[in-house]
């Protein structure tokens, strides 16, 4: 049996990897384990490991650190604490492969205690681009740590090729985010209405920090919460921005906001099911967050997308960027609410795939072969 281990550090991350990790964990030719830290640990954004548990996935180990991350104090202390964890938990378990997902600095931290461990990494959703955030640099750091990687689409594959990733090891599998669409229940429509107040027009709303912008992030969503004052007969549901430096001004604005507006509602976390269905049905879904870009358009429903957060990353039909200024953000709502726009949206098609990812990393990794050769990596330099 090769022994697995994943790492989950955010509800974003482990609700594209949650399907996975569950395939690994029911399996007879992995043993596996999994290391939890982040917001999963944090009171403030939800304590979403009761998401985790709720799945029947048991936690190997967990890494509780600080949730407010106002500072860059703060975040250089937290990351040195997950590396002291996780390097410990490692060292003792070693497993034959540690599967990370995504960019986020949590996932950084575990990768680079891989990197000194002689553990191999299988890196998935690599070679995509969010030059908005500091993601970006994180992301591409983490191909040059792994040793396997399962990218979205061909365009990826010889992003991840480019920096000088043998092609043998690179396997374009499609998005973990269209997967989770095809495997996950939604809920009935009366449902739904009923349990989140839904009005006849709805917009789903997550507006998260740019990292390498925060001041601006925090004029954007000003900007935003102006707009919003002309739709009072819309239902606004928010949900709580990442734990990246920056959310604290954002979490009061938000909360400032919805005193004065029955309309609007908060929540720290929606969970998978609820979050799918919402996006399904609503009329537009609103901000800077990946999930409108690589799975709201697989339900055909229009994607707003505020910034420059995601910029770089592939876009559907279905997905209108405008910049943060109030004026380009209400040309915008008013663009993916009419019906001209919406009728566009026929032959809208995934840049992230159609599904199939889990099943394809699962059965790739049951013939990758573990050996001394796997650590020395050799840079590939494109002909």
């Amino acid at each position: 049996m090769k022994k697995i281990c994943f790492f989950t550090g955010s509800r974003s991350e482990y609700h594209l990897s949650k399907n996975l990790i569950k395939k690994f964990s029911n399996s007879k030719y992995f043993k596996t384990k999994l290391i939890v830290s982040g917001s999963h640990l944090s009171k403030r954004f939800g304590n979403t490991i009761s998401d985790i548990l709720a799945d029947k996935i048991d936690p190997s180990f967990l890494i509780k650190i600080n949730d407010k991350l106002n500072s860059a104090d703060e975040i250089s202390s937290s990351l040195s604490f997950i590396l002291k964890k996780s390097n410990s938990f490692l060292q003792k378990n070693k497993p034959d492969i540690m599967f990370l997902v995504g960019d986020r600095y949590e996932t950084f931290c575990v990768g680079f205690a891989c990197l000194i461990l002689n553990i191999p990494i299988a890196h998935i959703h690599g070679g995509e681009l969010t030059e908005g955030s500091y993601d970006d640099n994180l992301r591409h750091a983490l191909t040059k740590f792994s040793h396997f990687h399962f990218v979205s689409n061909n365009v990826f594959k010889k992003r991840v090729i480019q920096l000088g990733e043998r092609p043998k090891n690179v396997f374009v599998v499609g998005g973990l985010g269209v997967d989770n669409i095809k495997k996950t229940k939604l809920l009935n429509e009366r449902i739904l209405i009923d349990k989140f107040k839904l009005k006849e027009k709805n917009f789903l709303v997550t507006f998260h920090p740019s990292t390498l912008e925060v001041k601006k992030s925090t004029e954007t969503l000003k900007n935003l919460l102006n707009v919003f004052k002309e739709y009072k007969n819309f239902r606004i549901i928010f949900t709580y921005p990442s734990s990246d430096f920056g959310n604290t001004k954002l979490i009061k604005m938000i909360k400032e906001f919805k005193k004065n507006y029955k309309n609007v509602e908060i929540y720290k976390s929606l969970g998978t099911v609820n979050y799918l269905s919402l996006t399904k049905k609503v009329d537009l879904v609103i901000g800077n967050s990946s999930s409108g870009i690589a799975e709201t358009p697989s339900f055909n429903t229009p994607t707003i997308n505020i910034g420059d957060r995601q910029k770089g990353r592939i876009f559907a039909k279905s997905v209108i960027s405008c910049t943060g200024a109030n004026v380009d953000i209400k040309r915008s709502i008013k663009k993916g609410l009419s019906k001209r726009f919406l009728s566009t949206l026929r032959s809208n098609v995934n840049p992230y795939g159609s599904g199939g990812a889990c099943d394809k990393i699962y059965e790739i990794t049951k013939k990758i072969k573990i050996n001394k050769e796997t650590l020395k990596k050799k840079f590939f330099d494109i002909k």
